[in-house]
C-alpha cells in the first residue's frame, strides 16, 4: 500500500504539470489577437496580459513555465508567436525577442507579487506589463538604438497597458473575492 502522502505529492504535481501544459496551450490561442502599428514594428498584442495574468494566477513558477512552454513551442516550429511566426528565425528578431523573453520574467515578477502580497493584484499586473516592456525595449535598443527603441517600443505601449492592467486586476479582485466568499 502506497502511504497518503506520496500519493498527495505526485497528485499535486501531476496537477502543476498539467496547469502548465495547459496555461501554455492557453497563451498560444491568442496568437491571431494583433494589431500592427503603422508607426513601430512592435504590434499590439493581447499575448503580453495572458502572460502575466499565468503569473498571477497559477503563481510565479508554474506561471513562467507555462510561459517558457509557449516559447519553446514557438521556438520548435508551432506558429504561437503573435500573427503565427514561429521558429529560430524569432532569435533574430529584436524587435520580438525582448518582449517575449519578457513574457517569463512578467509572469515570473507577477505571480510573486501576488504570492507575498495577495490583494495587490492590479499591482502586480502593472508590474509585469512594465518589465515585459522594458524587457521588450532593451532589445529592440540592440538593433535601433535607445532613444528609437523608447519611442517605438515603449511611449507607444504605455497607456494601453495600463488599461489592460487595470482590467486584469479587477478581473483578478472579482475572482479572488469570489474564492474567499
Amino acid at each position: 500500500m502506497v502511504p497518503a502522502a506520496v500519493v498527495s505529492r505526485y497528485e499535486t504535481r501531476a496537477r502543476s504539470i498539467c496547469a502548465i501544459l495547459f496555461a501554455s496551450l492557453f497563451l498560444s490561442l491568442f496568437v491571431w489577437l494583433k494589431i500592427p502599428l503603422f508607426f513601430t514594428p512592435v504590434p499590439l498584442v493581447l499575448q503580453n496580459s495572458i502572460a502575466v495574468a499565468l503569473g498571477v494566477f497559477l503563481g510565479a513558477k508554474r506561471g513562467a513555465a507555462s510561459v517558457l512552454l509557449f516559447l519553446i513551442y514557438g521556438v520548435c516550429g508551432l506558429p504561437v508567436f503573435a500573427g503565427g511566426v514561429c521558429g529560430l528565425s524569432i532569435l533574430s528578431k529584436l524587435s520580438s525577442l525582448g518582449y517575449l523573453l519578457g513574457y517569463v520574467f512578467a509572469a515570473f515578477v507577477a505571480g510573486k507579487m501576488v504570492e507575498r502580497f495577495p490583494t495587490r493584484g492590479y499591482a502586480a499586473f502593472l508590474a509585469g506589463h512594465l518589465v515585459i516592456l522594458v524587457c521588450g525595449a532593451a532589445f529592440f535598443a540592440l538593433a535601433v538604438g535607445m532613444k528609437q527603441a523608447f519611442y517605438l517600443g515603449f511611449v507607444p505601449f504605455i497607456l494601453i497597458d495600463l488599461v489592460k492592467a487595470g482590467c486584469c486586476g479587477a478581473l483578478f479582485h472579482h475572482f479572488s473575492k469570489s474564492s474567499i466568499g
